[in-house]
């Protein structure tokens, strides 16, 4: 694990992050949970800019919390901080409401503002002892959170031709995914990340992009495995909606298709009234909870991908809950 105690990542979209939320002005106290605390930027610019604000922020990853304590430093008296991944959501937040360890609300609709950028943090790229990156030779790895049973390496040395084949052809790889997964039974047992890269680079179906290293998207493919990603995705917007205050707004940030048609697809269904709980009550004459308010999914700005090219991916969607409920 690092022992870096700063980050080097930068949060993406952070302009319309703030947009989204400049509502906070106008609330008492609001609390505001941020799933994915990564670098902590937007966390910060939150704290920051609004003096009353109260934070819960998570991230399975350890280091990133603690790179976050010191950064956060100045904020610490209004704020928790969880090593909790965010598809457990609903087992922290209950038992934190039965502690009365957040700012108390009569109901488990706690948060004005919450946010989930669901992409790889640059620090993890960075570290070589996480395994994440194919421009340094270290051990496959690529566990966001290190105390899950099982990383790349043994992902790829002990899954079955037509296991590997479906990682890959769901992590975006295509009509090569079979050819590749040959390759890596051919070529095991594979322990570093340069070795992965290699296989990769020797299928010529995989060099198609100019400017692309072919080992990228089968580097997305294993890691989106490893962590059960796009699992966690859906239970994240199965469930995060329902901690929603009326009138606040979930903003969500993927960074390929596969996540972010997940999210749409939950916030449309929100929008509709599809497997909303049954504890959440509808407005009369309105089958939904609220509104998508990004049909389209935002993207980053000519300015930030140029200071920022790892932005350059990322795609936002917004989605608000009504302001009343039935019999306000």
């Amino acid at each position: 694990m690092s022992q870096a105690t700063t980050t080097v990542h930068q949060s993406v979209m952070m302009t319309e992050v703030m947009e989204c939320f400049d509502y906070l002005s106008e609330i008492e106290n609001p609390v505001f949970l941020d799933c994915t605390l990564g670098g902590a930027g937007h966390s910060e610019a939150l704290l920051k800019k609004y003096p009353d604000l109260f934070v819960l922020a998570i991230d399975q990853d350890p280091d990133a919390l603690e790179r976050a304590k010191v950064r956060l430093t100045d904020y610490s008296d209004r704020l928790i901080l969880a090593r909790c991944n965010f598809r457990d959501l609903d087992g922290l937040i209950s038992e934190l409401f039965k502690q009365k360890a957040i700012p108390y609300r009569s109901n488990l609709k706690l948060f004005d503002g919450i946010i989930a950028d669901l992409g790889i943090s640059s620090d993890q790229l960075a570290d070589p002892d996480r395994g994440f990156s194919f421009l340094q030779n270290s051990p496959l790895d690529m566990r966001m959170d290190p105390s899950s049973e099982q990383g790349a390496a043994s992902l790829l040395n002990e899954s079955s031709k037509s296991e590997l084949q479906s990682i890959f052809r769901t992590g975006g790889v295509g009509a090569v995914s079979g050819v590749l997964a040959a390759k890596v039974v051919e070529s095991r047992p594979i322990n570093s990340t340069s070795e992965f890269a290699s296989i990769c680079e020797s299928i010529g179906e995989l060099n198609t992009r100019p400017g692309r290293s072919a080992a990228t998207v089968p580097f997305q493919a294993v890691r989106i495995a490893v962590n059960d990603e796009l699992g966690a995705a859906r239970e994240l917007i199965d469930s995060v909606h329902q901690f929603l205050s009326p009138g606040a707004s979930v903003c969500v940030i993927s960074f390929h298709s596969l996540e972010d048609k997940i999210v749409a697809k939950g916030m449309r269904s929100w929008e509709r009234g599809e497997q909303v709980p049954r504890r959440i009550p509808q407005q009369g004459g309105v089958t939904g909870i609220g509104k998508l308010l990004t049909k389209k999914a935002l993207s980053p700005r000519e300015e930030e991908i140029g200071v920022n090219p790892r932005a350059r991916s990322s795609m936002m969607r917004i989605f608000r809950r009504n302001e009343k409920e039935v019999g306000e």
